[in-house]
């Protein structure tokens, strides 16, 4: 059977196509007359309100800074001098522009997705069954959210209708009926959602239970948590793994060959498109944790590596993660590159290696018998003549497509992935108390990621939290929120301080507690005239 994606197209261009076909170019025709009302009318009208809650999903996972800044495998690209307030844990105000944003854009993409759920029951001549079923995809998208949401800023306004009025009386639930909310979201989204989609790339019932049992699983380390949510996690990340539509591929590289992006492992990933009309902005995902490289003799502002993002680079504790036998290690890790043209006044050709990262790091006298650059694993922060910093290139999300320059990339995210399923079990089960269940998961990830003859060495023989971190921070690298899994797990100030150089030079014993929630935005305070209350510590 043939599989079409999901193609996203935002209301706002439908409407623009909608005010200007006519019957002949001298026709005038009243474009200010097209309104929500005259519009959304029909089961066509509601399909695109649809797609515009999808389409969300795109710009809030081009928002990374929260998630990735100041954690053990990640930090900020640059000197270990100054500091940045988020990835650093200094200097963190309401006004800072990153905790903002990260409000600014889940709240906007609710708005989308409530407009969908509140004009579900006033569109005539809906097909019934379509309908719950749009609705329970939407209402996952939302949970989605509002996890992210309450995971950042603790307790949150919950607005669950489309707002048509101006509104500021604002006020925040706390952080357990946040929770309370998210689940009942999911448990109503798992009882009407198939388990295999009419159109690649919409939700499925697997879906919604895969982000319900993260959801589940994140709820019991809270006071208002326990065991029983541990238990509830994994018996649900069981059924997403024993639903016979997913299983982990024979290979990690598989499951990031471009050309094999509707795999067997995908549970959900956010659609691009080779067509330009329908990519938006299209994905950065391509860009991150690089460096600038176009300074380079033989290299230039070409597509072949992609323009860097270099806000983002990854710890020395993050290489050292990768086990000799660790095939995750070349499936996520470019460290050497090649010239993408001639520079023949200095002897380089085309093809030629012109930068490379040894694993282990070279003596000088190895490093002067070739003719490129190599910067050893204590070299990646160091004042070079090209920059200060260079460091392994993330491949994993490479776009051969893309052009060189900010966005336009084609390539799917993938949102959830069976591996990820595995994991999210693994620790469930180890909190509930079943050691013995999560190690054989953990260990089923890394019979997948081992090279050839060497199974037996990358089988564990026990595990626990600090383990799980550790494989969630190799097999899901650049994919999932790291400062969420730190901050969960109680592990970020004791990881953090271990790990990242820029949070070192700050801060020798303790991260603040308050740290561990972000400010409400001082704008979204004085619009409510302070019906939202600040968090502690800000």
């Amino acid at each position: 059977m043939k599989i079409q994606r999901l193609k996203i197209y935002s209301l706002g261009i439908a409407l623009l196509f909608f005010a200007v076909s006519c019957e002949s170019f001298l026709e005038e025709e009243n474009l200010s007359n097209v309104s929500d009302q005259t519009y959304l009318v029909n089961e066509s009208a509601f399909e695109e309100l649809v797609a515009g809650a999808y389409n969300s999903l795109r710009g809030v996972s081009r928002f990374r800074a929260l998630d990735f800044y100041g954690t053990d495998v990640y930090t900020r690209g640059g000197k270990i001098q100054g500091d940045h307030p988020v990835n650093d844990y200094t200097n963190l105000t309401p006004d800072n522009g990153d905790a903002k944003d990260g409000w600014k854009h889940n709240y906007k993409a609710i708005s989308k997705c409530n407009a969908v759920i509140t004009r579900a029951d006033e569109i005539d001549g809906l097909d019934a069954a379509l309908k719950v079923k749009r609705v329970a995809e939407v209402k996952t998208i939302r949970a989605y959210y509002y996890f992210y949401l309450v995971q950042q800023y603790g307790g949150v306004p919950i607005v669950d209708q489309e707002v048509r009025s101006v509104q500021s009386d604002f006020v925040r639930a706390s952080e357990e009926q946040v929770y309370t909310f998210i689940i009942g979201d999911l448990e109503d989204a798992i009882a009407a959602l198939p388990a295999s989609p009419d159109q690649f790339g919409r939700i499925t019932k697997g879906a919604a239970q895969h982000l319900l049992a993260k959801v589940l699983l994140t709820k019991g380390y809270r006071p208002f948590g326990g065991s029983a949510d541990f238990t509830a996690a994994a018996q649900m990340a069981e059924s997403v793994m024993g639903s016979n539509q997913y299983r982990l591929l024979n290979t990690f590289d598989e499951v990031f060959d471009y050309d094999n992006q509707k795999n067997d492992e995908v549970i959900f990933s956010i659609q691009y498109s080779s067509n330009i009309q329908f990519n938006g902005e299209g994905n950065n995902q391509y860009q991150l944790f690089k460096f600038g490289t176009d300074m380079y003799p033989g290299m230039n502002r070409t597509s072949d590596y992609g323009r860097a993002n270099s806000k983002f680079m990854a710890t020395d504790f993050f290489y050292s993660l990768f086990e000799e036998g660790d095939a995750r290690e070349e499936g996520t890790l470019n460290r050497t590159l090649y010239a993408v043209e001639d520079a023949s006044e200095i002897g380089i050709s085309k093809g030629d290696i012109i930068i490379h990262f040894p694993k282990v790091a070279w003596t000088q006298a190895e490093k002067d018998a070739v003719n490129y650059f190599v910067y050893n694993p204590d070299e990646y922060i160091m004042n070079t003549e090209f920059g200060e910093i260079q460091f392994p290139y993330f491949k994993k999300f490479d776009d051969p497509l893309a052009p060189y320059g900010d966005n336009g990339g084609f390539r799917d995210t993938y949102l959830f992935r069976l591996a990820e399923t595995y994991l999210i079990a693994a620790e469930a089960y180890l909190q509930a108390g079943n050691s013995t269940k999560a190690l054989e998961l953990v260990n089923a990830i890394r019979a997948r990621a081992a090279k050839p003859g060497f199974e037996g060495a990358m089988a564990l023989n026990s595990v626990n939290i600090d383990v799980i971190l550790d494989e969630r921070a190799i097999e899901l690298a650049g994919e999932v929120s790291r400062w969420a899994d730190l901050k969960r797990t109680g592990k970020l100030s004791e990881r953090v301080l271990a790990h990242n150089p820029h949070v070192q030079l700050h801060h020798s014993s303790t991260i603040d507690a308050h740290y561990l929630v972000r400010p409400i935005p001082e704008s979204e305070i004085m619009l409510t005239n302070g019906s939202l209350v600040q968090n502690d510590g800000y």
